[in-house]
């Protein structure tokens, strides 16, 4: 305010309302935003969109040339084959187990193998079993790992 020195009240200048209402205006906008400056020492990181909801890790027994299921042993016990399909690049293991229930120790069954391309995986190997009998049965268990997530599946046949 400005007091006129004609009549002693205080008057108000319309050209210094206006300017304090500008500076005020300002210093508002200046204090809500804040300071959006970067240094070289502060890079700025890309938005990266993660999908609340992943895709389920799935697992099935199938081989690529057999429409019958993923696990069978050769007449003769010469040849033993587990087939599955998953996510590509998934983590997997097989334990094989036969009659009594003791994991086949072949070499082949051995370590973590990973899906192809496709998420193909099978394993060939000549089956150490611990069967006696004529009749016996074996079973497959498989374990598929890929990004934090874990499936596995058993499947079992009987051989007479």
């Amino acid at each position: 305010m400005i007091q006129d020195k004609g009549n002693g009240k205080c008057v108000l200048r319309p050209l210094s309302l206006v300017l304090a209402g500008l500076v005020c205006s300002l210093l508002f906008l200046l204090a809500a935003c804040g300071s959006r400056t970067t240094t070289a020492d502060t890079p700025s990181t890309p938005l990266t969109v993660t999908p609340s909801h992943p895709t389920p890790l799935t697992l099935k027994f199938a081989c690529s040339d057999s429409p019958g299921g993923g696990f069978y042993v050769l007449a003769g016990d010469t040849h033993a084959r587990v087939c599955v399909q998953t996510a590509p690049g998934a983590a997997l293991k097989l334990t094989a187990k036969f009659c009594q229930g003791t994991p086949d120790p072949s070499s082949e069954l051995k370590g973590t193998f990973h899906a192809d391309s496709k998420g193909y995986y099978e394993w060939n190997w000549k089956p150490q079993t611990d069967c006696k009998a004529l009749i016996w049965r074996g079973e497959a268990d498989v374990t598929a790992q890929l990004n934090g997530q874990s499936t596995s599946l058993t499947t079992s046949f009987f051989r007479d």
